[in-house]
């Protein structure tokens, strides 16, 4: 397919890039439904969300990459506002009802499902942010998706163990160290 039909077809490249995160997004919260519906536990549940939003480096990289562009476009770009505030609402929507059934069956402490996805949408995406600047990003990805696990679990009141068997000390091109289980870095 030649970029002329693609453009022809979506109008413009802000339309294209539009729908193509559009798709992405309900691409992803579907994942996410597939993979909690299965799972009874409300620790397991969140923790299974977390693994499909921590999908794969280089399709995270990818699609944080857009979406940092996408926002910086916000204001010269009216169809980037709208997508902007359906992926807010799209996460968040799935964060809190993932949070208010662990909250209903006693294992999340939090009076405010709704406050509480925006504060495990900031803790995602900082750590998505943080994870980007890594000069060994694909190697990396593991232990971030490790650290958000453990720092949602504690912020949502549930005991998480600092070590487990996934407890490898990865080192970074400044020198420092970084536990692949949520350990301090």
């Amino acid at each position: 397919m030649s970029k002329a039909l693609l453009l022809y077809h979506f109008g413009s490249k802000e339309r294209l890039l539009v729908e193509t995160m559009r798709w992405a997004l309900t691409r992803t919260a579907r994942r996410i439904e597939r993979a909690t519906a299965r799972v009874d536990d409300p620790v397991e549940r969140l923790l299974a969300m977390i693994d499909v939003v921590f999908s794969d480096p280089e399709a995270n990289r990818r699609f944080y990459r857009v979406y940092l562009d996408l926002l910086g476009q916000t204001d010269a770009a009216p169809e980037f506002v709208a997508l902007r505030d359906a992926f807010r609402s799209i996460v968040e929507t799935t964060y809190a009802r993932i949070i208010a059934s662990g909250v209903d069956e006693g294992a999340f402490r939090t009076d405010r499902p709704d406050v509480a996805s925006r504060v495990v949408r900031a803790i995602v995406d900082g750590l998505f942010l943080r994870w980007l600047q890594e000069p060994d990003w694909r190697p990396t990805h593991a232990a971030y998706r490790e650290d958000c696990k453990a720092a949602v679990l504690t912020y949502l009141g549930v005991e998480f163990p600092l070590v487990s068997s996934h407890d490898q000390r990865n080192r970074h091109a400044d020198g420092g160290e970084e536990l692949k289980a949520g350990g301090s870095r």
